[in-house]
Order: C-alpha cells, then sequence, then structure tokens
C-alpha cells in the first residue's frame, strides 16, 4: 500500500528541499545531488541512509587554527573515512566527573593503540566543517575534540581542535590542555 503524504510532511520536504538548494550554492557537488534525486524519483532506494563518507586530502596543511602544529599526522595522502565508523568516546573511569587534558591525551593514545582506532585530526574537522550535512545530529550534544592534532599558542599552552553546535551552526574551536574533560567532552575516533 502507498502511503499518501500529509501537508505536515510535505511541508517537511519542502523545507528539505530548500535546504538541499542552499547547500549545493554553498559548494555541495551539484552533479552527485542531481544524480541521487533521479535515482530516487526512479524509486531506487539502496544506499539511502547507508555509511557516508568523507575525503580527507593530507596533502593540504590544516587551515583553519593559526597556531603552531605540535603533533599532527605525518601524511601526503587521500583518506576516505567511512562515517559509520566514527564514534566520539570518552576516558572517565568510574567516580571520575573529569580528567585533565594532558592526562585524557595519554588516555586516548593508549586506547586507541588497543583497539586499533585512529584519534581523528583537524584535517577531518575542516572537512566535516566545510560539509556540516555530515556531521552526525547526535554530535549537537557536547563537544566533539579531534586528539589526532595538537597545537601550541603563542604563549606556549597546548591545545585540541573541536566541533561544537552553537547559535544555529556548527563551529570550530580548541580547548587547552590545561583544563579539564568531563562528559561532554567527546574524542572523534576511528574504528578499526
Amino acid at each position: 500500500m502507498t502511503k499518501v503524504a500529509d501537508d505536515a510532511m510535505l511541508g517537511k520536504i519542502a523545507r528539505q528541499q530548500n535546504d538541499l538548494f542552499r547547500r549545493v550554492r554553498e559548494g555541495l557537488d551539484p552533479d552527485l545531488v542531481s544524480r541521487g534525486l533521479q535515482k530516487l524519483i526512479e524509486g531506487h532506494f539502496d544506499g539511502v541512509g547507508a555509511g557516508r563518507l568523507l575525503t580527507v586530502d593530507y596533502s593540504v596543511r590544516p587551515s583553519l587554527v593559526r597556531l603552531e602544529v605540535v603533533e599532527h599526522p605525518d601524511r601526503g595522502d587521500t583518506a576516505v573515512i567511512d562515517l559509520s565508523k566514527v564514534e566520539r568516546v570518552l576516558t572517565l573511569k568510574f567516580g571520575e566527573s573529569s580528567v585533565g587534558g594532558e592526562e585524557n591525551l595519554r588516555r586516548l593514545k593508549v586506547r586507541a593503540k588497543k583497539a586499533g582506532e585512529t584519534l581523528l585530526d583537524v584535517r577531518v574537522l575542516e572537512e566535516l566543517h566545510a560539509h556540516p550535512h555530515l556531521i552526525p545530529e547526535e554530535w549537537k550534544t557536547g563537544v566533539t575534540y579531534f586528539w589526532g592534532t595538537i597545537f601550541r599558542g603563542a604563549v606556549g599552552g597546548r591545545s585540541v581542535p573541536c566541533l561544537i553546535w552553537g547559535g544555529g551552526r556548527w563551529r570550530w574551536g580548541c580547548g587547552w590542555l590545561e583544563g579539564g574533560w568531563g562528559s561532554l567532552g567527546f574524542a572523534a575516533v576511528l574504528r578499526k
């Protein structure tokens, strides 16, 4: 039986259409959008909702943050990241309300080595920031840090880049490692 859309659903689809037009104007690949829409019109729904891919060109130096890079992947290739394998994790132990930044980084590195995970870096943040439609909805809660890159500020303090939802849009920033990370300070990792 075919489901008939009510006025509320038609309104939702119209808003999504306007959002799609806006995103194409902002740089979303129009050919890719056109091909995807044609498949939907023809009734081909396979792959809709499947894992999304993010391409990260590591020959491009980090550009959002104008601080000295202290730790960052030493690579010049292009990586394709399956976003369905990206998750946000915490290193808090039972009974802890927060953990210091340097200790958090140490715990994340140990965890990543044991589990075969990759700590995502600022280049991944930059690509997600440029393609916000790829950022998972649940990331609007808390702050997502990209511990694969560490910066040093002008006065010597170390910091880690982050994405945060605020004011109706995605913003990026940095968290100082001298601070503490609580239950809303997530680390973005790529599972094996």
